[in-house]
């Protein structure tokens, strides 16, 4: 995320001042976000579901609004509009009546999920499963030529 921050926030041109002002906010704050949750891998993969302190939270909460905002400005609306709907309903879901409610996540539980715990799952990854980022390297190679041709033929 780190690396794709400046492409989407700083060097894609913008007519607007305050958009490309916006741009530099949030490429700072995603920048710092990477930065935490690169330099406290052992401490956020150790805390077993759960931010601890308001600065944990607040973090989290602004790195899902960079990736949403990124996500907005890279493929436009409908993938942040829906990834809001999921995120909304994980959040409100047990106040949605018969069969498609839930019992209810804690708030600090579901943000930890979707921010702290691939920490947690790459660092197991690396450390018992070597061949799994080469299985997995492969894979995307694969995929990425898979597409290639398809956008090929897509265009003939």
């Amino acid at each position: 995320m780190a690396l794709a921050l400046p492409w989407v926030f700083v060097f894609a041109s913008s007519p607007f001042r305050l958009e490309r002002l916006a741009g530099y906010l949030l490429a700072a704050i995603g920048l710092i976000g990477c930065a935490y949750v690169a330099t406290h891998v052992d401490p956020l993969g150790e805390q077993y579901g759960f931010l601890v302190g308001p600065w944990q939270m607040a973090l989290a909460l602004s790195l899902i609004a960079v990736v949403l905002e990124m996500a907005r400005r890279a493929i436009s609306w409908p993938m942040p509009a829906i990834t809001i709907v999921v995120l909304a309903y994980g959040l409100f879901g047990e106040h949605v009546p018969g069969e498609f409610g839930h019992a209810g996540i804690p708030a600090a539980l579901q943000i930890h999920h979707l921010i702290a715990d691939h920490v947690a799952l790459r660092k197991i990854h690396s450390k018992l499963f070597p061949r799994f980022k080469q299985q997995f390297g492969r894979w995307l190679a694969a995929m990425d030529q898979l597409a290639r041709c398809l956008r090929c033929q897509h265009f003939r």
